[in-house]
């Protein structure tokens, strides 16, 4: 039996490298000289009163990646050219 998503829980869109759109966005962002903390900021979903070290965590985390940290090598490699 396939696999169905209520509306609000759709499977996340992914990237031809793999990545969701918000991981891409991540790495292009820190690939843009954004820290961590900002990248995190800027690509997912944060609330004003979100802790600081939740967020550290959390970008940390996605920075250490398995798709992501080759993403962002490569985007700083290409941009270095």
């Amino acid at each position: 039996m396939p696999l169905c998503y209520p509306t609000s829980m759709s499977a996340p869109v992914v990237t031809p490298q793999g990545l969701t759109a918000k991981q891409e966005a991540f790495a292009q962002a820190v690939a843009s000289g954004l820290s961590y903390s900002d990248a995190y900021r800027s690509a997912y979903n944060v609330g004003p009163n979100t802790p600081g070290t939740t967020i550290w965590d959390e970008a940390s985390t996605i920075a250490r990646h398995s798709l992501v940290s080759p993403m962002i090598k490569e985007l700083i490699a290409t941009a270095q050219q």
